[in-house]
């Protein structure tokens, strides 16, 4: 739980209360390689933190799984829009590696603000760093050359390009693996 603390403790101050109510909310589960954990068209109740391993976020297009984004220890994952809104989910999340997680569901997440007040400014912070992320994402990966795209995920997310496989990194910025090869033996 050392790393979910940390995290939680890089927006907010954590007390003693709160440290014992978040060990009694979240729920620490393993997975092995290749688990999926969100399955697509079902109920997103929960939001993960990642303590060790990591995630990939995908949906199908024409047939073919597409990789949203490969989530690295010490990222939050969920579906997000699903999760806040309690639709069903677009996208299905597997594990990358044998993971640890941390969850806890919306409705247990609801129960820690209204007794931790604290928590809303938690989640306002790390919405924020999603929706930026977001921004990012589609900014950097809809507009740019495949070079370009490349280069940003580098600059903000180089810790993906050392545990994701070619073809995920290559999904996620929407080219081929051949295309990222070539991108690569330029570097």
């Amino acid at each position: 739980m050392n790393g979910l603390l940390a995290n939680i403790e890089g927006y907010i101050d954590v007390d003693d209360n709160l440290k014992a109510a978040l060990g009694r909310y979240f729920k620490r589960v393993e997975f092995k390689k290749n688990t999926t954990i969100l399955d697509i068209d079902s109920p997103c109740n929960w939001i993960f933190f990642i303590e060790a391993g990591e995630c990939v976020t995908y949906y199908y297009q024409e047939g073919r799984e597409v990789v949203s984004f490969v989530y690295p220890k010490g990222y939050w994952v969920t579906n997000w829009s699903a999760f806040y809104m309690q639709e069903q989910s677009e996208e299905a999340i597997k594990t990358n590696s044998d993971t640890v997680l941390y969850q806890i569901s919306y409705n247990d997440f609801e129960a820690l603000y209204k007794e931790f007040p604290i928590m809303e400014r938690f989640s306002r912070k790390n919405m924020e760093f999603h929706v930026a992320f977001s921004d990012k994402m589609y900014r950097g990966y809809s507009f740019g050359s495949p070079t370009e795209r490349y280069n940003q995920l580098l600059k903000h997310f180089p810790e993906i390009t050392q545990i994701a496989t070619l073809g995920k990194i290559a999904s996620v910025l929407g080219i081929t693996r051949e295309t990222l090869s070539r991108i690569r033996s330029k570097k």
